[in-house]
């Protein structure tokens, strides 16, 4: 560690050894984050993954500005930035915490948000390839699939893992917070939601979408009165085409009498997400309790 981090690391630990009490407040109707009692504008700087990113100029102007909550992007998958996760159980925290001191060690007073991702390295996809999704023109590389269950635990278990780690560092006491985010451009968008090609069509995704239509209707009758469809089975479904999802009678407007199935579909889709936003963010309250 060089004397610049090593300083960064002394400071952290003579500032607020005892962590930071957190909450949010009215003020003013509107709402603002008190942290130690002391009332902060809701605003935060956010620092792009890698340690050439956390002395940028812009950091400095904006912590001058008053601006003394930064974000920062400790994910555990890379895509793009520097990567933890080696394999399962395997992890190397140096790029980590070395992106953390830097970022504090030219304002060790900032207060952190973290920013955990949903998402997997490259050597994920060649060991778990069904995880990974299916475009309706056959094709790969998109990115995983939130159907993926397994991929959903790894993922899950690896950030679960990052933040032990992080709570046993000096600088955990600066942390005062967590934002969640997941796949596609960090907004819990799945991917391959393009305008020419859809999914998801991978192993996980049909059986994830048959999962769901079981629970939903239960028996072949009730599923062929909602789809307006008497071939249609319990068995035989399978997830809409591109064309099926196009507009049938208003281009833009799916019609209810012929394209319940994408209806459903999309209701699929948006449940799966939230249900995977919920889950894991009842898990990290409760792992971070203190925050």
């Amino acid at each position: 560690m060089n004397n610049k981090l090593i300083k960064a690391t002394r400071v952290i630990n003579d500032v607020d050894t005892t962590g930071a009490e957190v909450e949010m407040k009215d003020v003013n109707g509107t709402q603002a984050i008190c942290i130690n009692g002391e009332v902060y504008p809701n605003n935060h700087f956010t620092v792009a993954s890698g340690p050439d990113y956390t002395g940028s100029t812009s950091m400095h102007n904006a912590h001058d500005g008053g601006i003394c909550i930064t974000r920062l992007w400790t994910q555990v998958g890379g895509t793009g930035y520097f990567s933890v996760w080696n394999g399962y159980d395997d992890y190397n925290w140096e790029p980590l915490d070395e992106y953390i001191y830097e970022a504090l060690s030219d304002h060790p007073d900032t207060y952190l948000i973290i920013s955990l991702r949903l998402d997997v390295p490259d050597w994920y996809e060649k060991q778990n390839p069904d995880a990974f999704l299916i475009d309706s023109e056959g094709n790969g590389g998109h990115g995983v699939s939130f159907a993926s269950e397994k991929f959903i635990e790894d993922a899950m278990k690896a950030n679960y893992d990052m933040v032990e780690h992080m709570k046993q560092q000096p600088y955990w006491n600066r942390v005062i917070g967590a934002l969640l985010a997941g796949c596609k451009t960090k907004e819990w968008l799945w991917h391959a939601t393009e305008t020419t090609t859809v999914g998801d069509f991978s192993v996980a995704g049909e059986a994830s979408w048959k999962k769901w239509v079981k629970e939903e209707y239960k028996t072949d009758a009730a599923l062929q009165e909602a789809w307006n469809d008497s071939s249609v089975t319990l068995e035989t479904v399978h997830v809409p085409t591109f064309e099926e999802r196009v507009g049938d009678a208003y281009e833009t407007i799916l019609d209810p009498a012929t394209q319940k199935n994408v209806i459903d579909y999309l209701r699929y889709k948006g449940e799966t997400v939230a249900n995977t936003f919920i889950n894991w963010a009842a898990k990290v309250t409760e792992q971070v309790d203190d925050k």
